[in-house]
């Protein structure tokens, strides 16, 4: 392969997933010393995190997700003069048909640390070594991606995360959501152009093979395109299929650092370090077909809008005893209204009790008519609607939302899953969200965790 074909693939990949910016936080409304805007995803000098292709929820195991932020409008990189076109797809080249708002695709993915020795030595204060126990540990979810709006400029959606908290049953619980940014060439790494994927030839070359090939994922051949890149510790393949752009299938592991161990002649000496090891698989799609889908973003949802939500949070659990309940808020700030999607940070608040400093973190969601559990309603949605209507059921996340009727001047609606259920309630003069609950059993307990947010006022 000359070093002209291997820099198709080198852009390629260069391309760091557009939703996985090194450690993205909005500006915090509630920091006295604001930082900085968070650095935009489209810049050439944002690095991809350490970790080769890692989830955008993948952030360890007990780490919350930090989903990179979504920068509207992006520009293609201009090509200096007598350079070689980069593989990019121009903005005039039109998406693929299927690829609109409302499509939901679904993954099933999951990450495990598997440990490369039983027990290792561990630093100790009163004593030379402390022996540490190692277990393996791991984690499935399905993914649902939402697109919300998808135009060559800008094709931009939410990740939604069920966490499959009992295989046997296939059971599902809400485990967060985040933004997913891109463009008409590429949408994260669950979607590439068509176009651009013809453009990258076979071959091997240093670290990294290509190949065309005929993959079969749940008895359907596709015709596809395998990237892998690979080292001395780590390796990642993406599977895509080249008819619809798809990612089918992806892998990763990366081999971390060695850690200490008996060397069994009395001393100290290296043992293998652990595996973290990712896979994502596409299960399927479909449109979401919500009543309301092609009402445009409400007048009062403007650039520059902040919402505030106030409310509590905690556990109710069984025997008599007491609930433990702190309080909590949230902020939602509009950062930009486009035709059909509306871009917003959101702040989050959290007392911690027991004198710690509140939990904090900052997220970037896309609110579309298109999608469900959105921040508004047309109003006239609710005047069409009959009680007890079921508006979407998802059988993969055995997730339905159903809408209950009027109360109190609030149309209210409930998102009902295997162990959770959440209700929320929208002004019938404005279709605003203005009032949320959730209730989730905690599997294997008789602890019940609640949470419940109120519409305080907008600025």
């Amino acid at each position: 392969m000359t070093s002209s074909r291997l820099s198709l693939l080198v852009v390629f990949l260069a391309l760091a997933p557009l939703s996985r910016a090194a450690d993205p936080k909005p500006a915090n409304p509630f920091d006295s010393d604001p930082k900085p805007a968070v650095p935009n995803p489209f810049d050439a000098d944002n690095k991809p995190p350490a970790r080769p292709g890692a989830n955008p929820f993948d952030t360890g195991n007990d780490a919350p997700a930090r989903p990179a932020p979504l920068q509207p409008l992006p520009a293609q990189p201009e090509q200096p003069a007598g350079q070689p076109a980069q593989p990019m797809i121009a903005r005039e080249v039109p998406l693929p048909e299927f690829l609109k708002p409302g499509l939901r695709m679904a993954y099933q993915e999951g990450q495990s640390e598997v440990q490369g020795v039983d027990f290792q030595l561990a630093p100790a204060v009163n004593a030379p070594w402390n022996p540490k126990d190692n277990q393996n540990s791991g984690m499935l979810w399905y993914l649902a991606i939402d697109i919300a709006h998808a135009a060559p400029r800008l094709v931009a959606g939410n990740a939604s995360k069920f966490i499959i908290s009992d295989v046997a049953r296939d059971a599902t619980t809400f485990g967060g959501i985040a933004a997913i940014v891109g463009n008409g060439a590429k949408f994260g790494d669950y979607w590439v152009h068509p176009a651009q994927l013809a453009q990258i030839p076979e071959g091997r070359g240093p670290g990294q093979t290509i190949n065309r090939v005929d993959y079969v994922l749940d008895g359907k051949t596709y015709k596809a395109l395998s990237l892998y890149q690979f080292s001395a510790r780590s390796h990642i393949s993406r599977i895509y299929d080249l008819g619809s752009g798809i990612m089918l299938y992806s892998s990763t592991a990366q081999r971390n650092a060695p850690v200490l161990v008996p060397d069994g002649a009395g001393g100290v000496g290296p043992g293998r370090g652990s595996t973290h090891v990712t896979h994502s698989r596409y299960i399927g799609a479909r449109q979401l077909q919500i009543p309301w889908a092609a009402a445009a973003p409400p007048d009062f949802l403007a650039k520059g809008k902040v919402l505030d939500f106030q409310g509590t949070y905690g556990m109710i659990m069984q025997g008599g005893l007491n609930p433990l309940m702190l309080r909590q808020s949230q902020t939602v700030r509009v950062d930009e209204v486009l035709d059909d999607v509306v871009v917003a940070s959101v702040f989050s608040r959290r007392e911690m009790g027991h004198g710690e400093a509140p939990g904090e973190s900052a997220e970037q969601h896309c609110f579309s008519a298109t999608l469900l559990n959105c921040h508004w309603i047309p109003p006239a949605a609710f005047r069409d609607l009959r009680p007890n209507t079921i508006i979407d059921e998802d059988r993969l996340t055995h997730y339905s939302l159903t809408y209950t009727g009027i109360q109190n001047n609030l149309a209210i609606f409930t998102n009902t899953g295997p162990s959770e259920q959440s209700t929320l309630g929208y002004d019938t003069r404005n279709g605003l969200l203005v009032y949320s609950t959730a209730r989730s059993q905690q599997a294997g307990t008789s602890i019940t965790s609640v949470q419940e947010l109120k519409f305080t006022g907008q600025r």
